[in-house]
């Protein structure tokens, strides 16, 4: 390698919010999108200079791929510490509303899948990645997972944000196409793009078992989510009425937890109540 921080033939603007990376090892790729329709130049330019300490290593649009970070350096994209220290941050432009057809239209899948093939060709920590999704149960269970996963998943899984990007219909199979073709004209092993979904724990299937409650619900679930939020330190009547004082706190432990603040105890928030990990 002529210089393994930057990869070869990828334009680089030079970030402002690089990080000291204790060891300079990263596992995983994470996935973002802009939330804007700027281009990968734009978002460079604009990391080259932004003061609210968000950065990524990789800027790509409809046209090109830019770097913005050495890849030895950390970025700031996830806020919390198991994937600001542990994974390569991705910037794709576009937002959560964008349908599968735009992305498929507007990413250069090509030049964005070389330059991903190529961290994961020429990094040892990456000898072993799989191109495929992680779940957040092997994300909560293994930090150092070495897969793809989303800004979402690793709000799901480690919490320290409420952003819920690349968004639902952000193709990952098209992403994993292109990651594979590029490591096969490599010569580097690929993974299936259509690997088989990871069976969901115990621990999953009682979570997302669990009803979604919300202001006006009643009954014994909203009293076992009482004393849960009682335990927690919250001094809630347990009568099974969620009323104000209940979604009243059940915000303030969204909060604390850096999930989405939304007053409605679903399969994130019963995992924040029963401090699943």
């Amino acid at each position: 390698m002529a210089n393994p921080k930057r990869i070869p033939g990828v334009p680089f603007i030079e970030g402002r919010n690089d990080y000291h990376d204790s060891d300079g090892r990263k596992y995983a790729i994470c996935i973002h999108n802009t939330s804007n329709n700027a281009s990968d130049t734009a978002e460079a330019n604009y990391a080259h200079r932004r003061t609210d300490g968000v950065s990524a290593h990789l800027y790509a649009d409809a046209d090109s791929v830019t770097q913005s970070l050495e890849l030895t350096a950390k970025a700031g994209h996830v806020g919390s510490r198991e994937g600001n220290e542990n994974a390569y941050a991705v910037e794709i432009v576009g937002a959560n509303g964008k349908p599968r057809s735009w992305w498929l239209a507007n990413v250069a899948w090509d030049r964005l899948g070389a330059a991903l093939a190529w961290i994961i060709r020429n990094d040892p920590d990456l000898s072993s990645f799989q191109v495929r999704r992680a779940s957040v149960a092997e994300m909560r269970r293994n930090p150092t997972v070495k897969a793809f996963y989303a800004h979402d998943d690793a709000r799901r899984a480690w919490g320290h944000t409420t952003h819920t990007d690349p968004g639902p219909h952000f193709p990952w199979d098209r992403l994993f196409k292109a990651v594979n073709d590029a490591l096969a004209k490599l010569g580097h092993p690929t993974t299936p793009t259509t690997p088989t979904k990871p069976a969901p724990t115990t621990t999953e299937k009682i979570v997302n078992a669990l009803p979604t409650l919300r202001h006006g619900s009643a009954g014994a679930d909203v009293k076992r989510a009482q004393a849960l939020l009682n335990v927690m330190g919250y001094k809630l009547t347990e009568d099974g009425d969620y009323g104000d004082n209940t979604a009243a706190a059940v915000a303030t432990a969204q909060r604390k937890a850096r999930i989405t603040v939304d007053r409605v105890i679903g399969p994130v928030t019963w995992s924040v109540l029963l401090d699943v990990k």
